[in-house]
């Protein structure tokens, strides 16, 4: 009852991957009674799209004066960070399994964001477009994340190379978050 939205987030991604198996059935179970309780869908609205701006403005506060980071941005995209990247599917996954783990059990079953897409489109949470769209942008923006870490550059591309995903990406986050009107 106490737990912050975050804390509860990082529940749906959280798995346990070596240990006294007891601990690690204890915990699955643990895990799934938390994320299929109810609970008021408004404030978990609320605070994950608090959370998200808070995150966008402390990434966009200027740490330097350095201009020519400041210009090089206005043409890069943040694969992780950036407005329809990689923290962005994160948050929506996040918010769909949470809000409808009570109705959908199921939810509870994976903790990796591409089943997690498969198991909101089978229960009519996502359209298969919309679940095809997230899947493919997430695969393609954690691909180019690994290479960049792999290559030892910024998670940054150019705004024209993932252009269509940040649109998609955005339009479900506008869908999915956006003020109900009366």
């Amino acid at each position: 009852e106490s737990a912050w939205t975050w804390e509860h987030q990082a529940l749906v991604r959280a798995r346990a991957v070596a240990g006294d198996p007891a601990l690690i059935k204890r915990f699955s179970a643990l895990r799934k009674e938390l994320i299929c309780r109810s609970r008021d869908i408004e404030r978990l609205h609320a605070d994950i799209i608090e959370m998200r701006e808070k995150m966008r403005e402390h990434l966009s506060a200027p740490k330097r004066s350095d201009t020519l980071v400041a210009a090089a941005s206005a043409e890069a995209f943040n694969i992780k960070q950036g407005q329809g990247g990689i923290v962005d599917i994160e948050f929506l996954v996040q918010f769909l399994v949470l809000a409808n783990g009570l109705t959908y059990p199921r939810l509870a079953d994976w903790t990796d964001n591409i089943r997690l897409i498969e198991v909101l489109s089978e229960a009519g949470l996502l359209s298969q477009q919309e679940a095809e769209q997230m899947t493919i942008a997430y695969q393609d923006y954690r691909a180019a994340a690994h290479l960049s870490a792999l290559k030892q550059q910024k998670e940054a591309t150019s705004v024209s190379t993932f252009a269509v995903y940040q649109q998609q990406v955005s339009q479900l986050w506008a869908r999915i978050f956006a003020p109900s009107v009366d």
